[in-house]
């Protein structure tokens, strides 16, 4: 049978230059993009849990919300906490994957991706853990 006068058959040897197929054509760079935006904004959750704790406060489970140099080390483990046992850890993972979905569908040039990526995924981080230090304001004292 030959398909040749149908306007409906699909040539499936045709495929799209690589300079068109975009970044979608390689979703294996996809997946690491969304996976260093994961590590990153987990990562990152420690540093800027410990930097808010310095310069604002931060809740520390049975401590209540600390400030100050003494409230740093125990922002470390407060974060440990929030993420094991309350589940922390896979918002985070989330809110990083989806930041190095977006940054790689984005931005084609390798060293961009990696500084928007970092940016990102950090700031996705940042405002979480801002929500955090400021939760007794939405809810009440817990």
């Amino acid at each position: 049978m030959n398909d040749s006068n149908n306007p409906y058959s699909v040539d499936e040897s045709a495929q799209l230059p690589p300079e068109q197929s975009g970044s979608i054509a390689a979703p294996g760079r996809m997946r690491i993009s969304v996976f260093a935006g994961a590590v990153i904004s987990v990562a990152s959750a420690f540093p800027i849990a410990m930097l808010l704790a310095f310069f604002y406060r931060f809740p520390i489970p049975l401590a209540g919300y600390q400030s100050g140099m003494a409230a740093v080390p125990a922002a470390a483990i407060a974060v440990l906490i929030y993420g094991i046992a309350l589940g922390g850890f896979p918002l985070l993972a989330i809110i990083g994957g989806i930041s190095g979905w977006s940054v790689h569908r984005r931005f084609e040039e390798p060293k961009r991706r990696r500084r928007w990526l970092i940016c990102l995924a950090m700031s996705g981080t940042f405002v979480t853990l801002l929500i955090l230090a400021n939760l007794d304001y939405v809810i009440g004292p817990w």
